[in-house]
């Protein structure tokens, strides 16, 4: 299951788009997210190519992917996005713990990496934490790495 928002042109309103094979989680963060004054989330994906095209078409203002999909790989997900999109920025959210897997996340290109066995509240200090260096990144020059 996908559903996708045309691209937010409210400034004021944060956009999020979730990438997780459970419908009940999806449906769970978008209820918690969107009781957050000026958070909307734009669009949802099961697995990795759909969340992809989706996400190249609502331009959220943050992703939360997790690593396992319905198809595809999460941590394959964020490399191809940050390829694509080198500024938008991705909280991998995921049920495997440890360092190891915030490390192959960071790799991916990840901007933080939340374990779901953490309260909620480690989730949405990552995605506020986030969030303005994206908006910096996004008015600075595009410098080619």
């Amino acid at each position: 299951m996908t559903t996708v928002s045309a691209p937010q042109s409210e400034p004021s309103v944060v956009t999020l788009f979730l990438v997780d094979d459970h419908p009940v989680l999806r449906r769970g963060l978008k209820m918690v997210f969107e009781q957050q004054d000026g958070w909307r989330v734009c669009g949802e994906a099961d697995e990795a190519d759909t969340a992809f095209t989706e996400i190249q078409m609502a331009r959220p203002d943050i992703v939360i992917a997790d690593v396992s999909l319905q198809s595809g790989n999460g941590l394959d997900l964020v490399k191809r996005l940050k390829s694509a999109m080198p500024s938008m920025p991705v909280v991998v959210f995921s049920a495997c713990s440890g360092a190891r897997y915030a490390e192959h996340a960071s790799r991916a290109g990840a901007d933080d990496y939340v374990e779901k066995g953490d309260d909620i509240g480690r989730l949405m200090d990552a995605i506020r934490r986030i969030l303005p260096r994206s908006a910096e990144k996004a008015m600075a020059p595009f410098e080619k790495t």
